[in-house]
């Protein structure tokens, strides 16, 4: 089954699928898939692999028969989309009371990468035995959208590969679709793009779009203020870790807070495959524009630290199609840049407190 097929289902799907049988099977097409994506007489294969195992096991895990789920696990739907398909979601909680991370992926369609990547992210954070992986797993509660986008994901896989925004025709216009990232409610108006034709359109009017709306809904009544610490909303292919703003140059407070765990997250990602990602603001990075998740996380929700996290593909002839054998090693290394960042907020809210300097997030502080 690809994995796509499973989000045309309007309905959940239930598996009769031990936590035993699921994790024997992760660990063995994940295995194959290395095997199998070194030659390009493979690349075929490895694709379909990949299609089928890293986002069905997820959803076999999100729909797995709740005494035969681990405990940890619980799934849960934000909503559907403007077609009628369940946004599904994840959170893992190993322990009660932590501070809660959220990640949202596939916004835009054709961003395969950051489908695949959270989902080895939910993977290893299940079943690793890396302690450093234990102890960022069991520090939060995890809460993980692989794709929010359905529509435009289907749409990708199916019809148009470098689709891009969802599948909502656009009022008076034959053109169809709106960008996501451009139309949540924190200062939609003031870069917004009104070319319903352009890939960038940011929608009638500021959370316009069923998938904004309910995403944001869902965050509002499910994961309170105070909980909430760290927003991640994962894109490609520009390689780089991104904080607030996107619609002006000047960065927020606490600046150099945020930079500093954004540098810790790209040098410890560094350090597996030796690739390098940018960071700095959004404004300064990428062409400014307003509406996106992440400022709304930070402002609206205030959520402390927030970041963009571009996955690569920069610099390829085609940035959003990698090659099979990219996608464990973006996914492997982009596990590593967590376990740094994770350490780093850690590090400097321990450090600040010690010279009685209240961070910009309190998560394991009373």
């Amino acid at each position: 089954m690809k994995a796509e097929k499973i989000y045309h289902e309007k309905e959940p799907i239930y598996f009769s699928y031990s936590l035993n049988e699921w994790q024997l099977s992760y660990t063995k097409r994940r295995s194959t898939i290395v095997e199998n994506s070194e030659g390009a007489e493979n690349q075929g294969k490895s694709k379909e692999m990949l299609r089928s195992t890293f986002t069905r096991e997820l959803l076999r895990a999100r729909d797995c028969k709740p005494e035969e789920c681990p405990k940890i696990v619980t799934g849960f739907d934000i909503g559907r989309s403007y077609e009628g398909r369940l946004i599904r979601g994840l959170k893992l909680s190993f322990k009660s009371g932590k501070k809660s991370i959220f990640i949202e992926s596939n916004i835009h369609a054709r961003e395969w990468i950051t489908s695949a990547a959270c989902t080895y992210l939910i993977m290893e954070l299940l079943f690793s035995k890396n302690p450093d992986v234990r102890e960022m797993a069991e520090s939060l509660d995890w809460w993980m959208v692989p794709v929010l986008n359905v529509d435009g994901f289907v749409y990708s896989h199916e019809k148009e590969r470098l689709w891009r925004k969802t599948r909502r025709p656009a009022a008076n216009s034959d053109c169809v679709g709106v960008d996501l990232n451009r139309n949540f409610n924190f200062k939609w108006e003031l870069k917004k793009c009104e070319d319903p034709c352009s890939n960038k359109y940011s929608g009638p009017y500021a959370q316009s779009e069923p998938e904004v709306e309910q995403l944001t809904n869902f965050i509002n009544n499910n994961i309170s203020e105070d909980s909430l610490k760290i927003y991640i909303a994962l894109h490609s292919p520009a390689q780089a870790v991104l904080t607030p703003w996107t619609h002006t140059k000047i960065p927020p407070r606490r600046y150099g807070e945020l930079m500093y765990v954004a540098n810790a997250f790209a040098d410890a990602l560094y350090t597996r495959y030796h690739t390098r990602y940018a960071c700095g603001n959004s404004g300064n990075m990428l062409k400014m524009f307003s509406g996106g998740s992440k400022d709304w996380a930070y402002a609206a929700k205030r959520v402390p630290i927030a970041y963009t996290i571009e996955l690569p593909g920069k610099g390829r002839p085609s940035p959003f199609e990698l090659p099979e054998k990219a996608i464990l090693r973006t996914s492997a290394e982009m596990l590593d840049g967590f376990i740094g960042m994770i350490k780093a907020v850690k590090q400097l809210e321990t450090t600040l407190i010690s010279h009685r300097i209240r961070p910009m997030a309190c998560i394991w502080s009373r």
